[in-house]
Parts: C-alpha cells; sequence; structure tokens
C-alpha cells in the first residue's frame, strides 16, 4: 500500500524516470534482507557494508539528481561505507557470517574505515562547493573519533545513535554555517 501511495507522489510530482529510479533503488534494498531468499545480500561475506554504501550512493547521486553524478557517488559511497564497518565491529561476536573484523582485527577495520572517510573527504574538497566540503570536513574529524571509540562491548545506543548520526553530519554542519 505504501509502494503505491509512493509511486502515485512520485508520478504526479516528478516523472516516469524517477519512479524508475526509485523502483531499482527500492528493490536493491529488499535484496538485501529478504529473509524469503535463501541467499540475501546480508548473508554475503564482506559484501554488506559495500552493498549498503552502493545504495545510500545511488540515492544521494543518481535518484535525487537529473543525471548520475560520479563524485557524489563515490564521496557518498565511500563514506556510508565507512560507517557500516563500526556496526560490524559491534556485531562481530553474534554474526554468523565472516566480516572485516573477524577477519583482519577490529583496529585493521577502523584503518579501513579511516581511509574511506579521508577519500570521500578528499574528494568533496575536490568536486563540492566550498560550504559543502567544510562541513562535510568537520563531520568527518567527528566521524574519526566516533570510529575511534567503536568497540564490540559498547552499548547498542552509541551506534545506533551517534554512528547513525554521521550520516546527517554533513547536512547539520551546513545548516550551522548557513544560520551563522
Amino acid at each position: 500500500m505504501a509502494g503505491i501511495i509512493c509511486s502515485l507522489l512520485i508520478i504526479h510530482n516528478h516523472n516516469e524516470i524517477r519512479l524508475i529510479k526509485w523502483f531499482i533503488i527500492v528493490i536493491l534494498g529488499l535484496l538485501y534482507n529478504s529473509f524469503f531468499l535463501d541467499m540475501y545480500i546480508r548473508k554475503i561475506p564482506l559484501l554488506k557494508v559495500f552493498y549498503v554504501g552502493l545504495v545510500w550512493a545511488l540515492m544521494n547521486c543518481w535518484l535525487t539528481l537529473p543525471e548520475f553524478n560520479f563524485p557524489i557517488f563515490f564521496i557518498s559511497f565511500f563514506f556510508i561505507t565507512a560507517l557500516v564497518l563500526p556496526f560490524d565491529i559491534r556485531d562481530m561476536k553474534v554474526d554468523t557470517i565472516k566480516t572485516f573484523p573477524t577477519i583482519i582485527g577490529v583496529q585493521n577495520t577502523k584503518y579501513i574505515a579511516y581511509s574511506l572517510i579521508f577519500v570521500s573527504t578528499i574528494l568533496s574538497v575536490f568536486y563540492l562547493e566550498l560550504n559543502y566540503s567544510i562541513a562535510f570536513f568537520l563531520s568527518g574529524i567527528i566521524t574519526y573519533i566516533l570510529i575511534y571509540f567503536s568497540e564490540n562491548e559498547r552499548d547498542d545506543s552509541y551506534f545506533s545513535f551517534w554512528i547513525e548520526t554521521c550520516s546527517a553530519l554533513p547536512f547539520l554542519f551546513l545548516l550551522i554555517m548557513e544560520y551563522f
């Protein structure tokens, strides 16, 4: 029912192309955690973090824009992929599949996340307007700190609130900069 309502709103407010883009992204999202499939994306070792980054990047660079934007795709992909790694750290003792922390260790997983944030921030400097790249840079600093303190023993709210909030930090910093 919600899908039908969303489809009608997209057709009414946008066009059929936007509806097709939305439909593809919804299907990709459903494949991530579809329990009706024997082997869904979430069960494939090491693919989960990149898949989440892919879906978010497609939303940011393809769904919301008239044309596919490669810089925004890669900035979003690297940033969101880095944000998924702390969740693998949190779940490493309960996951039944191989994840980065179980294969290479917690510290090396954090190094990968730091590298992805760094690449994302560097790309933002080259491809985004100054205000956006400053907001992204500030978000990167906060994200580095939160990744540093990501440990398996941390409370679930640390990840569910603080780490997840990092995806909204560029927007929040942009609002703060525009306001002052």
